[in-house]
């Protein structure tokens, strides 16, 4: 019983972060396609720098996990909590994974730490793209997260 309590709150605590990062993703996309469009937000610059930021780390945790799991036999993270393993070997996947599995390579995941780490000359465009694939792998990897929470599988 111990156990189950403790997958809950992992899972719960992944859904929570698969939000946050959602959250950020938008928050920097938004600034992205308004920069495209020639347009400054100004006054909200601090927000999406914060926002910057907290991606840049989650997407360099998350490269480093899929890295470590990419030179292990089996594909596990050591030292990663379960859920966050998971999301990182799916990054591993590469293109033949089955359909309805957003697939990612982990050079776009390494694309997009660049990106993020980038303060001048950034391709917004490129950036607005990798942002939108991160997040299709980020919602799908939470719908799991909640019909684990909500008893749905």
């Amino acid at each position: 019983m111990e156990t189950a309590n403790k997958n809950d709150w992992m899972v719960s605590q992944s859904f929570e972060r698969s939000l946050e990062v959602i959250s950020a993703i938008n928050r920097v996309s938004i600034d992205a396609k308004l920069r495209l469009a020639g347009v400054s937000r100004g006054s909200q610059d601090s927000e999406v720098t914060a926002a910057r930021s907290f991606l840049q780390g989650f997407v360099s945790t998350l490269s480093g996990l899929a890295i470590r799991a990419q030179e292990s036999e089996d594909r596990i993270a050591f030292g990663a909590d379960p859920r966050m393993s998971s999301l990182a070997r799916q990054f591993l996947g590469g293109r033949q994974q089955s359909p309805d599995v957003v697939a990612y390579d982990l050079s776009e995941l390494q694309d997009l730490e660049t990106l993020l780490k980038s303060e001048t000359n950034v391709d917004y465009s490129q950036l607005v793209e990798r942002l939108a694939h991160l997040r299709s792998a980020l919602e799908q990897h939470s719908q799991t997260d909640a019909a684990i929470i909500f008893n749905e599988v």
